[in-house]
């Protein structure tokens, strides 16, 4: 009999051709999990269990001075000394302390498996800026997306019940993420109706992030 996981990793494998690379999926994702993975002890502890992690990144990661520089660096051992597989595993760790990055809730639940488009890796680019910006704009556009049928009522009344509109941002633009490529799309347009100005100032301001960090390159053994 085959175990479950290897039969995951096989099914993994068998739709490479037709879904999004996982590890390309965590790396759309980095905004996301730099900012929700606050304490990454649990992760490490479920790694280091299963052997994912050697003792010399386990010690880069801790040696980091902040917990988003933890995750940036944790990140980064994934991209470039993991293969799919392993990347795999790294995402069974990352569930099984979901209860840890309730943040995450969402992501975690989101099959990599449907189809990744442009629009969609531009919001994940943009999720933090997003998130800090979109302010009272929130509730009208869970409410414009509700209209179209992107957003049923319980997922509106799930944004509304945040208690900030960080957090209602968060939530909303999980929640578009979610379900892929056309209801990123359907988020921007909506944006675009209710404030065309800050849709062009957040893409701005994405497009000069971008251009900074061009002439970063990695450094496997660099401490920020």
């Amino acid at each position: 009999m085959i175990p479950a996981s290897t039969q995951q990793m096989q099914t993994h494998k068998d739709d490479s051709r037709c879904s999004e690379p996982l590890k390309t999926h965590i790396q759309n994702s980095r905004e996301l999990l730099v900012e929700s993975m606050y304490n990454i002890a649990p992760l490490l502890d479920h790694m280091i269990a299963t052997h994912l992690l050697t003792e010399d990144n386990y010690y880069d990661v801790i040696a980091e001075n902040t917990p988003k520089n933890k995750v940036r660096k944790l990140l980064e051992v994934v991209q470039h000394q993991m293969d799919e597989d392993k990347a795999l595993h790294f995402l069974d760790c990352l569930k099984k302390c979901r209860k840890d990055y309730p943040r995450l809730r969402d992501w975690l639940n989101t099959d990599p498996s449907i189809s990744r488009g442009p629009t969609e890796q531009r919001l994940r680019a943009q999720f933090s800026e997003l998130c800090s910006r979109l302010g009272y704009l929130v509730l009208p556009l869970s409410l414009q997306l509700f209209s179209g049928e992107v957003l049923s009522q319980f997922e509106v009344d799930q944004v509304q019940a945040c208690p900030t509109p960080f957090l209602q941002s968060q939530k909303l633009l999980s929640l578009c993420l979610a379900r892929g490529e056309a209801a990123c799309q359907r988020f921007y347009q909506a944006l675009h109706s209710q404030d065309s100005f800050l849709a062009t100032a957040i893409d701005e301001c994405t497009n000069s992030a971008a251009a900074l960090e061009a002439f970063q390159p990695f450094s496997g053994n660099t401490h920020l």
